[in-house]
């Protein structure tokens, strides 16, 4: 297991606890004066299987909340494909 370390992302910093968390702010890289958005990813393993809990903070209403819904819905999707689930 690597051990909790603080690397930067862009000009954000993040956290990364290999292999059970990460987590990132995201921010539009055209929009400096935009909400910063947290966003946490905790894995788990349960019974020879991967959960992920995925939490994005500070969207700025329900529009954003729903678009970047169908955000993760899709990139959740690609990366069950891709480990082969």
């Amino acid at each position: 297991m690597v051990a909790a370390s603080r690397v930067s992302a862009g000009r954000l910093p993040a956290h990364i606890d290999a292999p059970h968390a990460l987590v990132f702010t995201g921010l539009w890289e055209h929009d400096v004066d935009a909400l910063q958005m947290p966003v946490s990813v905790e894995l788990t393993e349960a019974n020879g299987a991967t959960g992920m809990k995925l939490l994005h903070e500070r969207l700025p209403g329900e529009a954003a909340r729903d678009l970047h819904n169908a955000g993760w819905t899709g990139w959740r999707a690609r990366l069950a494909g891709v480990v082969g689930q």
